[in-house]
């Protein structure tokens, strides 16, 4: 279970290594980066950057998902390397999820459980 676990996080740090750091203009104004496909919307933290125009992210807020990013990356990097990071207790998307909670309003998270409801319903209509 491990294994697994530090492997969703490798592939987490490739997806936000590449798509995180070379965002287009148009992903930082709130809508989805040009040629980044529905893969880029896979990380909760790159979703919420991206759509932050629309879940109404402050410039504050923005600071803090971006330095959350950040130390994503970092731990990330850090195994990579061979290193043996810090790990965050219990699950990972439950961490995460408390980071968001802190930095994200309840109308702000109630907005983005329906933006991803609403992506996932055209997702699952277009492969139909």
């Amino acid at each position: 279970m491990g294994k697994t676990i530090v492997a969703a996080l490798m592939a987490m740090a490739i997806v936000l290594a590449f798509s995180g750091r070379a965002q287009s203009e148009e992903g930082q104004k709130g809508g989805p980066a040009e040629g980044q496909g529905e893969h880029r919307h896979r990380h909760p933290i790159l979703f919420i950057l991206d759509h932050a125009r629309d879940l109404g992210i402050t410039d504050d807020q923005k600071a803090k998902l971006e330095e959350l990013r950040d130390k994503v990356l970092k731990h990330i990097d850090k195994a990579q390397e061979g290193e043996k990071p810090e790990k965050p207790a219990g699950d990972p998307r439950q961490w995460l999820k408390e980071k968001l909670e802190k930095i994200l309003t309840a109308e702000q998270m109630e907005k983005l459980e329906a933006l991803r409801k609403q992506l996932r319903e055209e997702h699952e209509k277009k492969a139909k």
